[in-house]
């Protein structure tokens, strides 16, 4: 059988047959946003707290980039993300510092 270039089982694709990608919100994943924002407050430095919320956000945007989400939809979805993370924060209240017992 000869090849059809740019078809699905014999149909030729055009621009109308174009679908739009919707990834699950980042904003919508919960345990995510929790574990980020306990990890946030658990860090001993604010230096420590934006290296990790580097480490996060260029995740993120690989996987969103992996999916072939338009860029101003990356955008869109990151920061829906940390704002989620943000009011996790606020929600939580930090756990206390841990103290060795002396001996």
């Amino acid at each position: 059988m000869a090849s059809q270039g740019n078809s699905i089982e014999g149909h030729l694709l055009s621009n109308e047959d174009k679908c739009e990608l919707v990834p699950f919100p980042l904003s919508k994943r919960i345990g995510k946003i929790r574990g980020v924002a306990a990890k946030l407050l658990d860090r001993k430095s604010e230096r420590h707290a934006e290296y990790y919320q580097q480490q996060v956000t260029e995740a993120l945007v690989g996987q969103l980039r992996k999916i072939g989400l338009p860029q101003r939809l990356q955008d869109k979805e990151i920061r829906e993300f940390w704002s989620g993370v943000e009011q996790e924060m606020k929600r939580t209240p930090p756990s206390p510092p841990h103290i060795e017992p002396s001996r």
